[in-house]
């Protein structure tokens, strides 16, 4: 009878063990195999840089109450606008909702959006921002959201966008919608945190712009002439100042305004740029096709 009841209690351990096991994995599995969102952004790299956000549902469980929601930020990170980009109540494994950011100018497709594109123009000097909200597929009385911001010092670096999550993305509503940072209020002051903007030169004040700073200073040189292309390249100077200011000085440089300068330092051939550190022209680069070029050609002297 001992010898049962030890067998016995053997047997319904080992049951409770395999119970125990099959529980765990159960839940494993489920967690596994829940809804899962995936968010992908592609940069195409120019003067007027285009962004396309993709968002897939790559779990074995659909993603349900999926919302997109775009706007336009000025320098500033002031949204402009918003609206809606797209809803689905179910998005399966498989299934995407697309965002394609572009300048409206440049810009021709040839052909209709294809089924969950939204495609959101942009004016010259806009940046973008798309915010993507589902429900939580372990708390469904909850939603969740992320913000991608991809303001002007961002795209016409031909960066990616910024993923704002949490608190950081409450702070950039907070800003976004703060009417204080639009930049078109009279009485307008630039907050304290909005990006440095290149230093424009006039032969008035070009040499001491060049002298007085103790680190590299990057100089794009550009006739008016151009018109819209000179206009690109120097909201692309603006986002190279955006992203090195303060080690770096960049100058802006129109050669109908700077003439002495420019017969000094160029060539003939715009638009053109050299790199400075104690008054000295260390490196030079012709033609900007984005900054992503400038940057390849001038970025060992640039540190």
């Amino acid at each position: 009878m001992d010898e049962f009841m030890v067998a016995f209690g053997l047997v319904a351990n080992v049951i409770t063990v395999v119970a125990g096991l099959v529980a765990i994995f159960g839940v494993v599995w489920a967690i596994l195999g829940r809804a899962k969102l995936t968010v992908n952004t592609d940069v195409n790299p120019g003067l007027t840089p285009s962004l396309v956000v993709r968002v897939s549902s790559t779990g074995s469980n659909p993603v349900h109450d999926v919302e997109l929601a775009v706007g336009a930020l000025d320098d500033n990170g002031f949204a402009l606008w918003g609206d809606g980009a797209g809803r689905r109540s179910a998005l399966n494994r498989g299934e995407a909702l697309t965002v394609t950011a572009f300048d409206d100018g440049p810009t021709s497709f040839g052909f209709p959006p294809f089924e969950g594109e939204h495609r959101h123009p942009m004016k010259p000097g806009e940046g973008f921002y798309v915010t993507v909200q589902w429900r939580s597929p372990l708390f469904p009385w909850r939603r969740k959201s992320r913000t991608y911001a991809w303001p002007p010092a961002l795209r016409f670096a031909s960066r990616q966008p910024k993923l704002l999550r949490w608190r950081a993305e409450s702070r950039f509503f907070e800003r976004a919608h703060d009417p204080r940072n639009y930049s078109a209020r009279p009485g307008f002051t630039r907050p304290k945190w909005a990006p440095s903007p290149a230093t424009v030169a006039t032969d008035a004040t070009f040499n001491a712009l060049v002298a007085e700073h103790k680190g590299p200073v990057l100089v794009g040189f550009g006739p008016a002439l151009q018109g819209q292309f000179w206009l690109e390249v120097q909201r692309m100077l603006h986002a190279f100042a955006a992203n090195y200011a303060p080690r770096v000085r960049v100058l802006i440089v129109t050669i109908e305004d700077c003439p002495s300068a420019a017969s000094k330092y160029t060539t003939g051939t715009f638009p053109h740029f050299k790199v400075f550190r104690n008054g000295q022209v260390l490196a030079s680069h012709d033609g900007a096709g984005s900054m992503l070029d400038v940057e390849a050609g001038l970025s060992p002297h640039l540190s």
